[in-house]
């Protein structure tokens, strides 16, 4: 399953879809031919060659559109380009966080119930690896294979 933020088509223009973890894993294939969904140790490596994860989240951000009373928009050192899409939530499936946090799956189960996870948040330089509930909608971002 897929949707825009904040369920606004808008929306989808400049922070792209969340999706569930089930449509990461879905057998037809939500990353285009020639790409994938980055693992845990992809995002791990990606996380350790940008300097760690105190460093890396300026490094990812885009250079605007990220709010909060500090304008904590990225450099964008890496060229990732990072939006602040939020994310849907699981339990409730209200939308938190558009315009403050990113969150994006990998495609590695942590459980049953959860996912990892990776995030960006708008109020500090050190970016999060979490697992969460695979009900949630988060971002996805593809790598060549």
């Amino acid at each position: 399953a897929w949707c825009y933020a904040e369920n606004l088509p808008n929306n989808g223009e400049l922070y792209g879809k969340l999706y569930n973890w089930f449509a990461v894993i879905d057998n037809r294939g939500l990353a285009p031919e020639g790409y994938v969904i980055p693992s845990k140790n992809d995002w791990d490596a990606l996380i350790n060659k940008l300097g760690g994860i105190v460093d890396v989240n300026s490094k990812l951000k885009s250079t605007a559109g990220w709010t909060n009373s500090n304008n904590s928009s990225g450099n964008n050192e890496s060229g990732f380009a990072a939006m602040p899409g939020g994310y849907r939530n699981g339990d409730s499936y209200d939308f938190r966080s558009v315009k403050g946090k990113a969150y994006w799956w990998s495609s590695t189960s942590f459980n049953d119930n959860e996912a990892y996870t990776f995030g960006a948040t708008n109020d500090e330089n050190k970016a999060y690896a979490y697992h969460d509930s695979k009900f949630c909608g988060f971002s996805v971002r593809c790598i060549k294979k």
